[in-house]
């Protein structure tokens, strides 16, 4: 829907002045419906099939080709309902876990609608959830006390598991264990070994948690240890 408006100035004296007003309703040459946008949020099982419909308003049109940017992460299928007038965009998700974005597109012979973009995003959630990924330790500053830091790893679909193994190199830091409270989860402790550090240096370690969930999954955070 359209609506436009234009002041009109006259000699006239019983009008020097009236409003012309118009409206229109402008239909695109292949509408794209619901919309051109897919979204995937939540865990894999959960995410069914999204459809788009690609339906002429005019002139008949085909689909010549159609690719994405994202083919590990989504699978499409395109379904002719009825040939030269409406097509049917099917996607799913196919990611495991993780954050994409990226498009499906669709070039046809319609000579002033020759590419439709169809932009799909997806935040694909796990059961583990580990944050943050990366840790900056140390003495970072003549003045600045000692910076330690937390790691927390939670379950998102709050069941009970445990960590059965960190790996750590402990002339570099410190890592002490505690369940979170109110929540299925632990937060980890870290403490860098300042001692084990020169004066002006820095080191880097990789802590990695084990855990039962689901057979076992592993997970790794970068720490850095800064002796400004």
């Amino acid at each position: 829907m359209v609506q436009k408006s234009a002041a009109v100035y006259t000699n006239d004296p019983q009008q020097p002045q009236f409003n012309l007003l118009m409206k229109t309703v402008v239909k695109p040459f292949i509408q794209v419906k619901p919309s051109n946008t897919i979204l995937f949020r939540g865990f894999p099982e959960q995410l069914g099939r999204q459809t788009i419909d690609l339906i002429t308003n005019g002139n008949p049109f085909h689909i010549l080709k159609t690719d994405t940017n994202l083919q590990q992460q989504i699978a499409f299928e395109l379904e002719t309902v009825e040939d030269g007038k409406h097509y049917r965009l099917h996607v799913t998700n196919a990611a495991a876990s993780g954050n994409y974005s990226g498009f499906v597109l669709c070039r046809t012979d319609h000579p002033k609608r020759p590419e439709i973009k169809v932009i799909v995003t997806g935040a694909i959630e796990t059961e583990l959830s580990v944050s943050p990924l990366a840790l900056f330790l140390g003495h970072t500053g003549a003045v600045q006390p000692l910076r330690t830091g937390e790691i927390k790893i939670r379950h998102n679909r709050k069941q009970a598991f445990q960590i059965t193994r960190l790996t750590y190199d402990d002339r570099l830091i410190t890592v002490t264990q505690e369940p979170l409270t109110n929540e299925a989860g632990y937060a980890l402790k870290v403490t860098p070994r300042m001692e084990n550090v020169p004066k002006g240096d820095h080191r880097e370690a990789t802590i990695t948690i084990e855990t039962d969930n689901k057979g076992g999954t592993k997970d790794q955070v970068r720490v850095n240890v800064v002796n400004q």
